[in-house]
C-alpha cells in the first residue's frame, strides 16, 4: 500500500513536470512565431518603402500593382494569404477606407497582417466588399431604367413628351 502511494505521487510529479515542460514549449513556440511575424512585417514595410515611387509613406493602387509585379517576395505573401493580382484592387478598396486612393504602408502592414491571422475575418470582408460592389452594379441599371421612364412620360403624366425633352420637334 505504502508502495503504490510512493509510486502515485512520483506518477503525478512526472505529469506535472511534463505538463509545465510542454507549456514551456508551447511558451516559446509562440514567442517564436511573434518574432518571426514582427521580423515579417519589418521587412514588408522596407519592400513597400521600395515601392513608394515619391516616397510619401503612402502606397497607391498602382504602385501596389507594380509591387506585385516586380517583387517575388511581395507577391508571395499575397499569394500565401490567396490574394491574386487581380484581387488587389478590392484589396485596396478595402484598406483604403477614407477613399483618399492611397494607403499609409505601415497600416498596410498591420491591416495585411489581420488579414492573414484571421481567416474567417478575411473571408467575410471579402463577401462584405463584393455584395457592395454587386449593389452598385445592380443599382445602375435600375437608375438608368426609371431615367428613361422619366423622359417617356408623356405631359398628361406630369413630365414631357419624350421627343421634346431630346430637344426634338414635336410629331404633329
Amino acid at each position: 500500500l505504502v508502495i503504490n502511494l510512493i509510486l502515485a505521487v512520483v506518477v503525478e510529479k512526472a505529469q506535472q513536470a511534463h505538463a509545465d515542460e510542454t507549456q514551456e514549449v508551447v511558451r516559446q513556440q509562440v514567442l517564436e512565431k511573434e518574432a518571426q511575424t514582427k521580423q515579417a512585417q519589418r521587412e514588408l514595410v522596407k519592400i513597400c518603402y521600395s515601392m513608394d515611387e515619391d516616397k510619401s509613406g503612402n502606397l497607391t493602387l498602382d504602385e501596389l500593382l507594380m509591387g506585385f509585379d516586380r517583387d517575388e517576395y511581395f507577391q508571395n505573401m499575397l499569394k500565401s494569404m490567396d490574394i491574386s493580382r487581380d484581387d488587389i484592387r478590392m484589396v485596396f478598396n478595402i484598406l483604403d477606407q477614407d477613399s483618399s486612393g492611397d494607403i499609409d504602408y505601415v497600416e498596410f502592414v498591420d491591416q495585411l497582417h489581420r488579414l492573414k491571422s484571421q481567416d474567417t475575418h478575411t473571408l467575410l470582408i471579402f463577401i462584405l466588399h463584393y455584395v457592395k460592389e454587386l449593389q452598385v452594379i445592380m443599382t445602375a441599371p435600375e437608375r438608368r431604367r426609371a431615367q428613361q421612364i422619366s423622359l417617356s412620360k408623356g405631359p398628361a403624366a406630369g413630365g414631357s413628351s419624350s421627343s421634346t425633352s431630346l430637344g426634338l420637334p414635336a410629331a404633329k
